[in-house]
């Protein structure tokens, strides 16, 4: 298949204008192959999946890649492995599981995105991550033209973070996660605390239900969820950086102290702000929206902003989420 222009203003989860002048998408390893007999320069290639955590720009001026692999395959020699296609929708990969039984991904229900993108921000939620039952990530190195598997470990994944990140010329093909048999909900999370869980189904609901009350509806306010990560810091500089002792969200996890990044742009006074139809939530601080015509541009302004903001009033930097392409 030939590469061809394409608009994706539709293809991003805040509707962003944007377009890409070469479009590819592939079903298959052997499709990717035969995409890459002829000689590009991996840094000209962009890797796209349905566009939920990442800034699309006003035009892609090299080949844009999207995997439409569905996939999803029980592993040889295991009842509880599977290896899932980058291109699948997350969200249906954790349904899947359920109606199959195969259990651990309950937390993880209601993230947007597809499969590929979760180990390159390790997405996490109520208490759990996918660093927690991913064991391989088949890539594409487009530097050497090769299929490679890395290990859980080779992944390095932390919070928020992994190997992909830094290494842009791994195209993420499959991921092989390993799930448990019996179901074993996780409470020990604030917002699940006291709630009766009867089934991993029931579970499932529960999370979607708490996720759509906290965040703005995505077809109403085009929006990527959260947008910056909660700082970690060390005790040390938590305690040398006063300004930061007035926040109430202060959690404790092993050595670590982390703050919510929604507090912090509350505080700074810019829960509601809009400039150039992007917007902060007035339903969460932590998530910013586009109610009209906006470009890339327009995002970047509005990130550099909060992130000032929240510098000059705490002397704390924080970091987007979301991948600016």
């Amino acid at each position: 298949m030939k590469t061809e222009a394409k608009d994706l203003t539709l293809n991003n989860s805040l509707k962003l204008r944007s377009k890409a002048l070469n479009y590819y998408e592939f079903n298959s390893n052997e499709q990717l192959n035969s995409f890459f007999k002829n000689s590009l320069d991996y840094e000209d290639l962009s890797i796209v999946g349905e566009g939920t955590n990442s800034i699309f720009p006003s035009v892609f001026h090299g080949t844009v890649l999207r995997s439409t692999n569905e996939s999803i395959t029980e592993a040889l020699n295991s009842d509880s492995t599977i290896k899932v296609g980058a291109g699948c929708n997350w969200d249906h990969l954790v349904d899947e599981c359920v109606n199959n039984k195969l259990f651990g991904l309950e937390n993880l229900a209601g993230i947007p995105g597809s499969v590929g993108a979760a180990p390159i921000q390790n997405i996490g939620a109520y208490g759990k991550e996918l660093s927690q039952f991913l064991t391989e990530v088949e890539v594409y190195d487009l530097k050497e033209k090769i299929f490679k598997t890395l290990s859980n470990e080779e992944c390095k994944f932390g919070y928020r973070t992994s190997i992909f990140q830094l290494h842009k010329e791994f195209l993420i093909t499959s991921v092989t996660i390993k799930l448990e048999k019996v179901f074993q909900p996780y409470m020990a999370y604030k917002d699940l605390e006291n709630k009766k869980i009867d089934s991993s189904k029931e579970m499932v609901e529960l999370i979607r239900t708490i996720r759509d009350d906290k965040l703005p509806d995505r077809e109403s306010f085009p929006n990527v969820g959260s947008f910056f990560k909660n700082p970690v810091l060390s005790q040390n500089e938590y305690d040398s950086n006063e300004k930061l002792h007035k926040l109430t969200n202060v959690w404790r996890e092993g050595v670590s102290i982390k703050l919510s990044a929604a507090e912090l742009i509350e505080l700074a006074g810019l829960k509601g702000i809009k400039i150039n139809n992007v917007g902060v939530s007035l339903k969460h601080a932590l998530v910013l929206t586009c109610t009209g015509i906006a470009t890339q541009k327009d995002l970047v302004f509005m990130t550099n902003l909060i992130r000032e903001r929240v510098k000059n009033d705490f002397d704390l930097d924080i970091k987007a989420e979301p991948n600016f392409l």
